[in-house]
Formats: C-alpha cells, sequence, structure tokens
C-alpha cells in the first residue's frame, strides 16, 4: 500500500482517487508514503504535502457562507461542499450548481470569489480522467459527468455496485465502456 501512486497519467488517460489538480498533482510527483518525512508531511494539516493529499484524496471542498449548512446523503449536516473541481465556474454560479453529486436541498446562493479561485477546472482536450470518492447514487446512469471526466463510485464501498471502464484508447468517454460488477 505504501507504494502505491497518488494519481496515474498515462498519456492518453489519467485517474485520480477524488481531484485532478494539476499543480498538487506536480506537488506529489515522485513521491510516496514509503518516503518517512513525506508520510509525515502528508499527515499533518496544513503543510503543502497535506494540502495536497486532502484534495486529490479527499476531494476539492469549498466552505459555503457563514450559517449556511446542508444534509449530506447520510443526514450529517455539512458546511462545505464537495465541488464539480472540472467545471470552468464563473462569477455568479451558485453553490447548487458545484455540488457534486447534486443536492436539492442546497440553496442557490452565488459562490464567492475566493472559493472559485479553488476550483482548477480540466480542459476540453484533455485526456479523459476518471476518479471516485465523490459516491454518486448506486442507481445513477453509467456516463460520464463530462466528454473527458467521469465518476467512477456508484457506491461499491456501501453495498452499491463495483463500477470501472474499459478504456480502448478512445479520447471521449462512452457508455459502452463502463463495466459494472454486483
Amino acid at each position: 500500500m505504501m507504494r502505491l501512486p497518488f494519481y496515474l497519467d498515462l498519456g492518453g488517460i489519467r485517474a485520480v482517487h477524488a481531484t485532478w489538480y494539476p499543480e498538487l498533482v506536480a506537488r506529489v510527483e515522485g513521491r510516496s508514503l514509503e518516503d518517512g518525512a513525506f508520510f509525515l508531511a502528508g499527515a499533518t494539516p496544513r503543510t503543502p504535502e497535506g494540502e495536497a493529499l486532502e484534495v486529490l484524496l479527499r476531494g476539492l471542498s469549498i466552505p459555503l457562507p457563514q450559517g449556511t449548512s446542508f444534509l449530506d446523503h447520510s443526514a450529517s449536516p455539512r458546511t462545505r461542499i464537495r465541488a464539480r473541481w472540472w467545471e470552468s465556474a464563473s462569477e455568479g454560479v451558485g453553490y447548487d450548481a458545484l455540488i457534486f453529486p447534486a443536492n436539492p436541498d442546497l440553496p442557490a446562493l452565488p459562490v464567492d470569489a475566493q472559493a472559485l479561485a479553488l476550483i482548477p477546472g480540466y480542459p476540453e482536450d484533455a485526456p479523459p480522467v476518471f476518479f471516485g470518492h465523490y459516491l454518486k447514487a448506486a442507481d445513477s446512469p453509467l456516463a460520464p459527468e463530462r466528454h473527458n471526466v467521469a465518476c467512477l463510485d456508484h457506491g461499491g464501498g456501501s453495498h452499491g455496485p463495483l463500477v470501472a471502464y474499459r478504456w480502448n484508447g478512445e479520447r471521449h468517454i462512452r457508455p459502452e465502456g463502463y463495466v459494472v460488477h454486483g
């Protein structure tokens, strides 16, 4: 486990546990948990290594306005959302449009500029990227979020199906490439 990469970039395809964030990918390039100093730094909040691993492995989280919260899928109150990091968010977009997966209980308040600046976006012409950790509903359609961005987490860790993608070199993710077990 200590040798596993934090992400894969195979040229024509990419994979990451939660968020593809180029600046943070570069920060951990060539590193592993076998390196004791990196392991300690990565486990320490607010260090460059800790911040990189937090986003790459847990997702891009942006704060809601003071006093605003919503209930997540397990009825836990949340004051931050996991954002659609692949979007090129612009001024005036609401938190309801950026949360992933969608939550109808989230108010349509505009995202402030400081939070918008945290969203890296993912270029339309970049290789396909696959990610997990965002927990789509088990009955969600097997379809990409965008032609080159797909979440494969359909609840495989919590009684949903285990979902993978069979890639054959294509630049656009196709629904027929999904493979489901369970």
